[in-house]
């Protein structure tokens, strides 16, 4: 089933590929929009590219995660504008680029350049909009370490709710606020090296939130929540979308938003979502 109408003659590859050789695997109908999508904006997406985002597709189908996604972006292009789109369905929480302070790459996904509250992107996912009480994950894929106190590569923090993924200073942090009469925090943290690589965090219940990093659980936190009030303001890339200044300049590879993920589930995701870094040699 090769690409028939993204490029050069019927029945060959890829825009860009010169070969004339087909697939031999069948595209999933979601490569075959993400890729006109990024054709639509000038992008000429590479066979290994394909490959990569097929076999990734395939995998979370075949492993009963790809209803579980909302969100995927795979932060593959050399533009913002490349870089934008959500892969589960390019017509909608495509990623609103705010400021110039981005570098951006197949190779190294997209980074920040400057630890500034003024570059930042917004995702148009609303948690309270989209989002499911006590049954969400959030998850992104680190390619470079940063040495600040407290930063925060995927988040909604909207005053005094917080639904995030924080790093900082070389420790791995999954935090939840919220609030019924007094503020409550339900949070995980552990301490590590580096804070590269795969990092998830989960809440499958309303006492029970994980973090996961690299497909292992790290912890859990097991305190009953009274309630659960989710953001108000959309998912922010790169820092939180309230103001706050927990600005990274990490590299992001890849990232998702979606219903909660229990171990091994979230453990088949880091499977597949390594493997997809490795095609593309930007794995840590």
């Amino acid at each position: 089933m090769p690409l028939t109408a993204l490029g050069g003659a019927a029945g060959t590859v890829v825009i860009g590929d010169t070969t004339t050789t087909v697939f031999p695997q069948i595209l999933h109908p979601n490569v075959y929009a993400y890729v006109a999508a990024q054709a639509s904006i000038g992008y000429a997406m590479t066979r290994t590219e394909i490959d990569a985002i097929n076999n990734l597709v395939w995998g979370l189908v075949n492993m009963d995660l790809w209803s579980r996604m909302q969100v995927i972006y795979p932060f593959i292009g050399s533009s913002l504008n490349a870089q934008k789109w959500n892969l589960k369905d390019t017509s909608t929480f495509n990623i609103t680029f705010t400021g110039t302070g981005f570098t951006t790459s197949t190779a190294n996904g997209l980074q920040k350049t400057v630890a500034d509250a003024l570059s930042y992107g917004t995702t148009g996912y609303t948690p309270s909009v989209s989002g499911s009480s006590f049954n969400f994950h959030q998850s992104i894929y680190i390619g470079t370490t940063q040495a600040t106190s407290i930063i925060t590569p995927i988040g909604a923090f909207s005053s005094p709710t917080k639904l995030g993924l924080l790093t900082g200073n070389g420790s791995s942090v999954f935090g939840i606020q919220n609030i019924s009469s007094s503020s409550v925090q339900y949070n995980v943290f552990t301490t590590r090296a580096t804070n590269t690589g795969f990092v998830i965090g989960s809440r499958t219940a309303s006492n029970n939130i994980m973090l996961f990093i690299n497909g292992v659980l790290i912890g859990s936190n097991t305190t009953t929540a009274t309630s659960d009030i989710l953001p108000t303001n959309q998912v922010g890339i790169g820092i939180t979308t309230s103001g706050i200044a927990y600005a990274s300049t990490q590299a992001f590879r890849f990232a998702t938003i979606g219903t909660g993920l229990n171990p091994d589930q979230a453990r088949n995701l880091s499977i597949l979502v390594q493997a997809f870094n490795t095609t593309l040699a930007r794995q840590v």
